[in-house]
Parts: structure tokens; C-alpha cells; sequence
């Protein structure tokens, strides 16, 4: 049954835009070839070893375990590195009722014999880094840009990482 908000014409946001952000987000990450590197490689020297090539096959299995737009927990295959994206906290926007605003969460999760990396760099931290570069203050497929919210450790065992949050603002 229709709400009163939908008979006055007031409900115009949908979640159509949805589909293309994940693809558009999925794209990003996957022309990136540092977060790539990281993702699959496990090795602390993954970005400065030569021989380390990102080939199709292995674009191919980090799409399919390595990179995850449904919200679950599994360990790829590889035992690599892994990014799951997810949306919430859907609202109306109050200016422009025809968009929504909403958060984008990354999950960045390394296994934890991983972190460490050449130079005292960090996995997670290089990645969360490569993730902030290509979204932050950037625009999607709507009217509006992403904005760092902040970032929340999460612990999983033998995997550890941390939660990004990027706010999507659809204002004209």
C-alpha cells in the first residue's frame, strides 16, 4: 500500500543509482594496481618486487574472492588481503528529495602475518591510503561527491583491519 508521502509525490529517490556506484567503485579499485598488488600478493615486498605481475588469472580471482560486494566474511583462496563495500544508512536528501544520501563502508581486512610490509609501512594502512586518494572528496555516478567520514578497527582472528566510511552527499 502506497504512504501518504508517496500519493503527494514526495518519495522520488530510488535505489537505481546503486547498481552503477558499485560498478563504478569496483572499476576504481581494479585499475588500481598498487591495491591490486596488496589485495593478492602476501609478501612484505608485494610493490617493490619486479617479478610480482597482476596477470587476468589474477584479476579474475581477486574480482572473485579478493574484492566483495556482498557483505560477508570469507577467506579467499589465496589467503591475500581482501576489501568488502557495502551501502547503508540510506536518507532522503532534504534539498533535492529525488536523491539520497548514504554511507559507503569499506571493510579493509589483512591477515594479521601480513601487516607488516618493506619500509615499516603497513598493509591495511596502504591500502586504506590508495581507497582515500580515489574517493575522497570525489564524485560518483550522482549529482554529489564522497567524503571521508573516518576509519574503526575491526578484529577477526587471524584477520584484522579496519571499517571505512565515506559519506555520499547528492546536493546541487
Amino acid at each position: 500500500m502506497a504512504g501518504i508521502r508517496d500519493m503527494m509525490g514526495l518519495n522520488k529517490a530510488n535505489f537505481s543509482t546503486v547498481e552503477k556506484d558499485f560498478s563504478d567503485i569496483t572499476g576504481r579499485i581494479m585499475a588500481n594496481e598498487t591495491i591490486l598488488k596488496l589485495l593478492y600478493f602476501n609478501s612484505p615486498d608485494c610493490l617493490s618486487n619486479k617479478n610480482l605481475v597482476i596477470t587476468p588469472e589474477i584479476i579474475e580471482e581477486i574480482t572473485k574472492d579478493n574484492l566483495r560486494i556482498v557483505p560477508s566474511v570469507r577467506v579467499p583462496e589465496n589467503k591475500g588481503s581482501y576489501i568488502i563495500i557495502t551501502f547503508d544508512s540510506f536518507v532522503e536528501n532534504p534539498h533535492n528529495p529525488e536523491f539520497m544520501n548514504n554511507v559507503i563502508l569499506m571493510d579493509v581486512l589483512c591477515p594479521e602475518d601480513t601487516w607488516m610490509m618493506d619500509s615499516y609501512m603497513m598493509r591495511p594502512f596502504k591500502i586504506m591510503h590508495e581507497l582515500q586518494k580515489m574517493f575522497h572528496d570525489k564524485p560518483l555516478n550522482g549529482i554529489g561527491k564522497v567524503f571521508f567520514m573516518g576509519a574503526n578497527l575491526l578484529n577477526l582472528g587471524d584477520y584484522v583491519g579496519y571499517q571505512m566510511a565515506f559519506s555520499v552527499i547528492n546536493d546541487v
